[in-house]
């Protein structure tokens, strides 16, 4: 259930992204047409003014499609039951590599996931440590529980 939940707001962003670029590519239309009558038919400082607003709304759509998928990253975490490969997260989210380290940087700084090599509990519990094992910290668990939470209050 909540992985439809997650491919339901990845599919949201995606479509912000493309709401975006096609209210950049409008606003640049308009406004390289400002000097003449044809094909849009406003010239002047009006065209101006609405490329300008319409860039802006560009600019909004794309920071909402745009920004890392940090509470995304959480709740799938938790619903793996609070580990995962870092591989695991980047074929969920069907990222590259190069995204996927600032993406991981960022959880790291926050400390929200951490790599298991660096938990001491998880090096003592276990025998073999797996190498790209993300653990949820317990700020991250509490932060995913109430994203999870927000989400169901919302669909309800």
């Amino acid at each position: 259930m909540e992985i439809q939940r997650l491919t339901l707001r990845l599919r949201k962003r995606k479509r912000q992204r493309i709401i975006g670029i096609g209210f950049l590519l409008m606003g640049c239309a308009i406004l390289i047409d400002s000097p003449y009558r044809f094909p849009i038919p406003i010239i002047g400082l009006s065209s101006v003014f609405l490329a300008l607003i319409l860039f802006l709304v560009s600019g909004f759509f794309l920071y909402r499609g745009l920004r890392l998928p940090l509470d995304e990253v959480l709740i799938f975490v938790h619903s793996q039951g609070g580990e995962a490969n870092r591989q695991e997260i980047l074929d969920f989210l069907d990222g590259e590599e190069g995204g996927g380290r600032q993406l991981f940087r960022v959880l790291e700084a926050r400390e929200w996931l951490i790599s298991a090599e660096k938990n001491l509990e998880i090096v003592q519990s276990r025998e073999v440590v797996e190498e790209d094992l993300l653990v949820l910290l317990p700020e991250g668990k509490h932060r995913s529980e109430t994203l999870i939470k927000k989400d169901r209050d919302r669909c309800s």
